[in-house]
């Protein structure tokens, strides 16, 4: 078992806009992960598939989605902190296995860990908009490191290096 926190900047809340899920990643497991166990029961639901056919907008296809139900934009319970378990029996031994890029990848560059989120500053470039996140590049963000202590941590410091990378849209209606 992992456990994947992840921890926004200030103001920043993870939500459900109409993506298959609040988070998006790509295991090299072969799909059929169980995504549960969310610290808030304002978020449940995933899908774990062999192919990647979960589309995140500009950044592409994956095939776990994890929240498939979430808080909305003007949500009270939308949090920025969300911790989830992702399991398949003994076979996470790496984080690597659950960080590869989506693929095919979109058109605004590659990613690894995507997530729903909305801005709620009340000042600054992109307030009010909700839109992905994500931990980019083109080469693996990581080394590798024993399971499963490690990836909670991994989670924290993969989305501070996310909020580099932001795709902004608008509020959709709901």
């Amino acid at each position: 078992m992992a456990t994947v926190t992840v921890d926004l900047a200030a103001n920043f809340f993870i939500i459900d806009t109409g993506f298959p899920g609040s988070f998006g990643f790509v295991d090299s497991l072969g799909g059929g992960l169980t995504i549960g166990n969310f610290s808030s029961a304002a978020y449940s639901g995933s899908i774990s598939h062999a192919t990647n056919d979960q589309h995140f907008d500009g950044f592409g296809f994956v095939n776990d989605v994890g929240a498939t139900t979430g808080p909305s934009a003007g949500s009270a319970s939308a949090l920025n902190v969300v911790s989830f378990d992702v399991t398949k029996g003994s076979s996470i031994t790496d984080v690597n296995q659950l960080l590869n890029l989506a693929n095919p990848a979109g058109g605004d560059g590659p990613a690894y860990f995507i997530v729903d989120a909305i801005n709620r500053n009340t000042s600054g470039p992109g307030v009010g908009n909700t839109g992905l996140l994500t931990v980019s590049g083109s080469d693996t963000p990581n080394t590798p490191v024993p399971e499963p202590a490690s990836l909670a941590l991994l989670g924290a410091a993969l989305f501070g290096m996310g909020m580099m990378r932001r795709q902004a849209r608008p509020d959709p209606a709901r």
